[in-house]
């Protein structure tokens, strides 16, 4: 009972007291003596101006093996569902322990989402996780007009695979990485006046882009060419877009939680 007092008489006197309660580790108490619960988990829920968030082990639907729907974890809770026949869907589709979406290079086989809405931004950032088997040149993630998304002019583009290439209005950004034909994590920062071109979350090319990358009304699209066409096989893991730059410390935080997550390496 005296020991009780005291202790309660330190933590009201602003002296922190922690109990080892296991081997685990330390844990940390309030004044009453009770355990405290720590921060949650980083998530990229935390970026500012997240716009879409998909990772292939949250919001899938899948018949017959084939993705029915695939719905974006950010607020905005965007829906991505089959063009004409979806994607499959394989708990060891990424890096041969977690789930991925398994592209089939197909024409019209990738998904797409209707009811996408980005406004008008000069800036830009974008991380996609994935393995990609085919030739380059062609197309894993666009963005098309909402008013003609069957044409084969996209807005924004990220080609395969060894260069990963941001595209608007004819203009090219970016810079060879090498072979992507491993489970790799490829990212783009745009600020406004530069193009920053990210591997596994490390900076490796730098280029001047003056054009708008993204505006209002357009259409993602992740597999190819919605009219046909250019269409990419691979699998991917996640896809993660913010029309803000990612700060430093938010870049850290992402590369720790990806790597954790689907073992890709730093």
């Amino acid at each position: 009972m005296i020991r009780r007092q005291i202790v309660r008489a330190l933590l009201l006197a602003g002296i922190v007291c922690l109990s080892k309660a296991s081997t685990a580790g330390w844990q940390s108490r309030d004044s009453n003596y009770n355990k405290t619960v720590g921060a949650p988990p980083w998530t990229p829920a935390s970026i500012p101006g997240l716009q879409l968030w998909l990772e292939a082990d949250l919001g899938i639907s899948v018949t017959a093996g084939k993705i029915t729907s695939w719905t974006d974890q950010s607020s905005n809770a965007f829906v991505f569902t089959p063009y004409t026949t979806g994607p499959s869907w394989s708990a060891t589709g990424f890096n041969g322990a977690s789930p991925g979406v398994i592209l089939p290079g197909g024409d019209q086989q990738g998904l797409f989402c209707s009811g996408f809405a980005l406004a008008t931004t000069a800036t830009l950032s974008l991380f996609i996780v994935g393995t990609i088997t085919d030739a380059d040149g062609n197309r894993i993630f666009a963005f098309y007009s909402a008013a003609d998304a069957d044409t084969t002019t996209p807005a924004f583009t990220v080609y395969n695979p060894s260069t990963w290439t941001l595209y608007s209005s004819g203009l090219v950004a970016g810079g060879s990485f090498g072979s992507l034909n491993t489970p790799q994590s490829a990212g783009w920062i745009f600020d406004g006046t530069n193009a920053h071109s990210y591997l596994n979350e490390t900076l490796v090319n730098s280029a001047a882009f003056s054009a708008s990358l993204v505006g209002a009304g357009l259409v993602p699209y992740l597999g190819g060419n919605p009219g046909g066409g250019s269409s990419t096989s691979g699998n991917v893991a996640a896809i993660i877009l913010s029309n803000q730059v990612i700060s430093a410390p938010n870049l850290t935080k992402l590369s720790a939680y990806l790597t954790a997550k689907y073992g890709i390496p730093l």
